[in-house]
Formats: C-alpha cells, structure tokens, sequence
C-alpha cells in the first residue's frame, strides 16, 4: 500500500517574520496550501483590476494598461493552482 505524503508543510496561513524580505514572503506563499493560495491570488487579481479601474478613470491610462495585464496574469496564475489543487486534493491529509 503506498503511503500518503506528508502534507503537513502546507499551511492555511500566512505569517511573515521581515515583510522587507521579498524571498520570504514567496517562500511562505508557496508553502500555502494550494486552496487557499487559489483564495489570495483571486484577491490580489482582483485588487490590481480595481487600482487599474481607479488609475482609468484619473487619467493615468499606461499605468491603468499595465495593472490589467497584471491582474490577468494572476487570474492566470489562479487557474492554474486550481487545477493543482483539484490535482493534490486527494493527497491532503
């Protein structure tokens, strides 16, 4: 019978110790269950929509351009880690 992976590395939270330290902060991102990081990044796309929406409106169209790409890449990148966690699901202890 094969055993079930050790899953336990994978968190449902999110604490940073130095906010200032970029490679941390991606470090503990990637360690987020594949659930809730799904959560965080449907989140972050839409907040970057939203600035893109507000930066529209005042004028600054290049900025407002440049955060609508960023928001799609991190619809993106939140469809993929849906799948992923569709993917590990069955894995989760």
């Amino acid at each position: 019978m094969k055993e079930k992976p050790n899953c336990k590395r994978h968190k449902n939270e999110l604490i940073i110790d130095d906010p200032s330290c970029s490679l941390e902060i991606a470090e503990k991102l990637g360690d987020l269950r594949y659930d809730f990081l799904q959560e965080v990044l449907g989140d972050l796309a839409n907040k970057l929509y939203n600035d893109g929406c507000k930066d529209d409106s005042a004028g600054r169209v290049n900025l407002a351009d440049e955060l609508f790409n960023a928001a799609g890449s991190v619809y993106n990148a939140e469809r993929s880690i849906s799948k992923a966690w569709e993917i590990s699901k069955p894995y989760m202890s």
